[in-house]
Order: structure tokens, then C-alpha cells, then sequence
């Protein structure tokens, strides 16, 4: 079970969620092609995850210490519109279980799962709880809401990117 130091109320205050994501969204790994392409694996329990944020409400930002554009990409894939990239110090409060031994010490947070592999989705459904639902609650409310609205335009691809 995931570790927080933190109450159930001081969750519920919880409205934002900024993610790095090298080691955190990723296994931390890289892989290059031959043409020197770069690619990142990214776990499908973590998309759910941000798609089950952004149902609720949350407000979903992407860090990353790196200028890549698979940060874009991701961002463009899961409507993130906030992204900052090329930021070092992030002040992070939550870390996957293969966090460094001196992350998990300070953290608020420390998800079972290791980096890449559902972290962020461990935090996501402990949010939703202090929130008093759940992952099926969230996805069936806003799927009635995506029915409700289909007659309604699409909102525009704004990303802000810093």
C-alpha cells in the first residue's frame, strides 16, 4: 500500500497535479534508434490515471528537466495544457518506490509502484478517495457528461509551454 504522510483533509485541499517525467511518468529508461531517434514507455495505468484527474477536475501540469519533444507530444496526447520543461528544481512532494533513499525519506507520498509502472496512478486514486469516490464514479460521471455535451464545440489545442 502506497505511504502518505499527509491527512485525509490535506488531500481533499489537493486541486493540482504537476508531474515530472523522467522517472516519474517513465522507468527513468531511454531508448535510441539508429537514425538517433529517442524514444520513452510510458504506462497505460498512469494515462488512466491523468484521464481519471482530468475527469475529476484536477488541474494536470507536466515538468520535465529536459527540452524533449516526446514532453510535447504526451502533453498534446493527454490535453495537457500546462508544460515546463527544462525545469531542475521541481520541490516534487510525491516519488515512486525507486526514488532515491533520500527522496523517500522527505517525500509526502511514496507510491508502491516503481517509476513508469502506475506510480502516478496509485496517487491519483488516493486523491480520488480523499475526494470520496473512485475511479469507476469518476469515469461514469463524465461519461454521461461527454453525452450531454457532444452537441457542444471542442475546445482548442492551447498548450502553454514555459
Amino acid at each position: 500500500m502506497s505511504r502518505t504522510n499527509l491527512t485525509h483533509d490535506q488531500l481533499r485541499r489537493i486541486k493540482a497535479i504537476a508531474l515530472d517525467v523522467d522517472g516519474v511518468l517513465t522507468d527513468g529508461g531511454m531508448w535510441w534508434g539508429l537514425d538517433g531517434e529517442e524514444f520513452k514507455r510510458f504506462s497505460f495505468s498512469d494515462i488512466m490515471g491523468i484521464s481519471l484527474a482530468h475527469r475529476k477536475g484536477f488541474i494536470i501540469a507536466l515538468i520535465s528537466g529536459e527540452a524533449s519533444p516526446l514532453v510535447d507530444r504526451y502533453a498534446a496526447k493527454m490535453m495537457i495544457a500546462d508544460v515546463t520543461k527544462g525545469c531542475r528544481d521541481k520541490g516534487l512532494s510525491a516519488a515512486p518506490s525507486d526514488a532515491r533513499q533520500a527522496i523517500l525519506e522527505k517525500v509526502d507520498f511514496v507510491a508502491v509502484s516503481k517509476g513508469g509502472n502506475g506510480a502516478v496512478r496509485e496517487l491519483v486514486d488516493a486523491l480520488l478517495a480523499a475526494h470520496g469516490t473512485d475511479a469507476e464514479t469518476v469515469f461514469r460521471a463524465s461519461v454521461r457528461r461527454d453525452v450531454l455535451d457532444a452537441t457542444e464545440p471542442a475546445p482548442s489545442d492551447e498548450r502553454r509551454t514555459t
